[in-house]
């Protein structure tokens, strides 16, 4: 018979006993070492994307990073990500935006 803290060196605390949904957010960021937050800005950031390209690509890439670059900064008030991370998702918003401020049509 196999004991289930044998399986590996993971946290299999139960999470259904939560109080709210910021609780088992935060329970499965920590389970997954910070990078479900990580993977819901790349999938935020990627529907962004999307529903923004009737106003163009650039538009559109710029418009998506920034609100994800803002998500961002939330997320890192809370804890859900590094400061690392933010910066690797804020730079390259800013050099867009800049791009998008001083291009000549």
């Amino acid at each position: 018979m196999v004991n289930i803290t044998d399986i590996g060196p993971y946290n299999m605390e139960n999470v259904s006993n939560s109080k709210d949904i910021l609780e088992f957010v935060m329970a499965v960021n920590a389970l997954t070492d910070h990078t479900f937050m990580l993977g819901i800005l790349i999938v935020g950031w990627f529907i962004l994307f999307l529903s923004m390209r009737g106003y163009g690509n650039k538009e559109a890439l710029t418009a998506s990073s920034f609100i994800t670059s803002v998500m961002a900064i939330f997320f890192v008030t809370l804890g859900f990500i590094s400061v690392t991370t933010l910066l690797f998702i804020v730079i390259p918003a800013a050099f867009m935006f800049a791009a998008i401020l001083f291009r000549k049509d």
